[in-house]
């Protein structure tokens, strides 16, 4: 959770802190994320996330 958070933020749609729980505000900037993305239909909500996405999102996003 907290590369996710990371790399929202360095993308400028998270403004909140790095601790690694997923949050409202985690989850709205997620959203932006995936919409960027075009990988919205593939999420259903909550902190879970697919296999393929997230490590399509890792690939993409490298963060440390």
């Amino acid at each position: 959770m907290r590369w996710l958070q990371g790399v929202l933020r360095s993308l400028g749609l998270y403004a909140g802190e790095v601790h690694g729980e997923f949050d409202e505000a985690t989850e709205r900037a997620f959203l932006a994320l995936i919409g960027m993305e075009n990988l919205e239909e593939r999420y259903q909500g909550g902190p879970e996330v697919d296999e393929a996405t997230l490590s399509y999102l890792k690939r993409r996003y490298p963060w440390s």
